[in-house]
């Protein structure tokens, strides 16, 4: 079973599809700040009525503001106050603690040498604002020309309210968002906030605040962007291996034959997502069963009332009426019963596929592996995601969270690569 297992996993990490290409991932990971999630925003332009707006190289943006965590795990201290929470963004800060925790941020990863010189994390300008908002869309708000109460929040946990287009969450209506863009002794802001009615009116205007205002204030915060600053790499990661690689590989192929195991545990696994869908149904249906004895109950009692001031001699089938109701509500607790069980069970179930995928995705594979799509790997979960692939005498970096397909950085061609199966 831990052969098995073994072999899961190694083919989890190089699963791909035949049309991969060589593209950065789309997604970035800030590791000192609490792994803060960026997505990738490709150079482009979008005419509008009164300007175009133009982007003439990639940058990444977080996908979220600025968490509590994530500015305590930076900066050492978290400066709101009431409205705490670990994933409720970060308020009462100014332009220049802002700006500050972007400085800090880039600190860091470099010292932990994870981000070439070429990069830096910075606030984001008007412009790089306003684009990834629109997220190619030219109406007043990127969801349409009316204001949509249930697209914006009131400073509660991040990725609550429905994303843009381009997966961006709370760009609209949390929190005044600082810009790098600044004019003397004052910065501007962008998106509005829950605070003065300043949804409607603001969107994409540019709202002028002194640099230092905003620690008293909650409702000014933070969105981070990581953009290039000059000649050099066109990518901000900056992998390194941080061990020797051995001479020899282990020796010959192994004979595998576990395809016939891995792939009956694959089928299982459908099967069980088949059985969860089929459950979900019966759910459904158990509860449209209850709603309609729920109506038949009730149409029962107002009949029963109305005969009660009818001659007495329909007495007798009032009380045969009365006895029917109470079995249906008999019933009525039996089907409400049977109903938590069967939450209980899909409950269990969907554990166990999140505990199966976590298990699939975990690199505890140690020392040589080998794979018929690239050979012997030598993989040490202290220097993970880094693997050696033997037969080209290289080092590849797997930039974890890259999925369909999955890319390594290939430290000998200075490129990254999909990894493909061989059919």
């Amino acid at each position: 079973m831990k052969k098995i297992l073994k072999y899961l996993i190694i083919l989890g990490i190089l699963q791909s599809n035949s049309n991969a290409s060589s593209e950065p991932p789309s997604t970035h990971i800030v590791e000192s700040a609490n792994n803060l999630e960026m997505i990738r925003v490709e150079p482009g332009s979008l005419t509008l009525s009164n300007k175009v707006l133009t982007i003439n190289e990639p940058f990444y943006l977080g996908k979220y503001e600025v968490t509590q965590s994530q500015y305590k795990a930076v900066v050492g201290h978290n400066p709101s106050h009431r409205n705490k929470g670990d994933n409720i963004p970060v308020y009462r800060v100014n332009w220049n603690n802002s700006n500050s925790f972007a400085q800090k941020v880039t600190e860091l990863e470099r010292k932990a040498n994870r981000l070439n010189s070429n990069w830096k994390y910075d606030l984001p300008s008007r412009v790089e604002w306003e684009y990834t908002c629109r997220a190619g869309t030219t109406t007043k708000f990127y969801w349409g020309d009316e204001l949509n109460a249930s697209m914006v929040s009131a400073r509660v946990e991040v990725g609550s309210k429905q994303p843009n287009p381009w997966g961006f969450h709370d760009m609209f209506g949390s929190l005044w968002e600082f810009t790098n863009e600044t004019r003397k002794t004052r910065c501007y802001l962008m998106g509005g906030s829950f605070k003065h009615n300043n949804i409607p009116q603001a969107y994409f205007q540019n709202y002028p605040t002194k640099l230092n205002n905003g620690g008293n204030i909650g409702d000014r915060g933070i969105r981070l962007i990581l953009r290039k600053t000059g000649e050099g790499s066109n990518y901000p990661y900056k992998p390194a291996p941080g061990a020797t690689p051995p001479k020899t590989g282990p020796g010959d192929a192994p004979d595998l034959k576990c395809k016939e195991t891995i792939a009956k545990l694959e089928q299982e696994i459908k099967n069980q997502k088949i059985e969860i869908t089929d459950l979900n149904t019966l759910i459904i249906e158990l509860r449209k069963q209850v709603a309609d004895l729920n109506s038949s109950n009730l149409a029962l009692t107002t009949e029963v009332s109305g005969l009660k001031n009818q001659v007495n001699d329909l007495n007798g089938q009032v009380a045969s009426l009365t006895t029917e109701n109470g079995e249906l509500k008999g019933q009525v607790t039996n089907l409400r019963e049977d109903n938590g069980n069967l939450q209980v069970t899909v409950t269990s179930l969907n554990e166990q596929l999140v505990e199966s995928d976590r298990i699939a995705k975990t690199p505890f594979v140690h020392d040589w592996v080998y794979t018929p799509d690239h050979g012997w790997l030598y993989i040490d979960p202290k220097n993970f995601p880094i693997i050696y692939k033997n037969d080209t005498q290289t080092w590849h970096f797997y930039e974890q969270g890259s999925i369909n397909p999955r890319y390594f950085y290939n430290f000998k061609e200075q490129k990254w690569e999909a990894w493909d199966p061989t059919e």
